[in-house]
């Protein structure tokens, strides 16, 4: 939230709480779903395929941000 304009910081800190609000709605109903429909194997396999994703994303994202506030 640091990188965005004063004037657009509630906009942007808006925008994070409806993304994180998405995540802990539809995470554990995707994963509840795929659970009772495939079993539990599969159901700890997507977990663990998304935090496989999700990690270096979120790596990336922290070396952009630091590079940011850099310059």
């Amino acid at each position: 939230m640091s990188a965005a304009p004063a004037e657009r910081t509630a906009t942007v800190g808006s925008t994070i709480q409806v993304a994180r609000s998405l995540g802990f709605t539809l995470g554990p109903a995707l994963v509840t779903a795929v659970w009772s429909l495939a079993g539990a194997r599969a159901g700890l396999t997507l977990a663990a395929g998304a935090a496989a994703v999700a990690v270096p994303l979120l790596a990336l994202r922290g070396r952009r941000s630091a590079a940011g506030r850099e310059r």
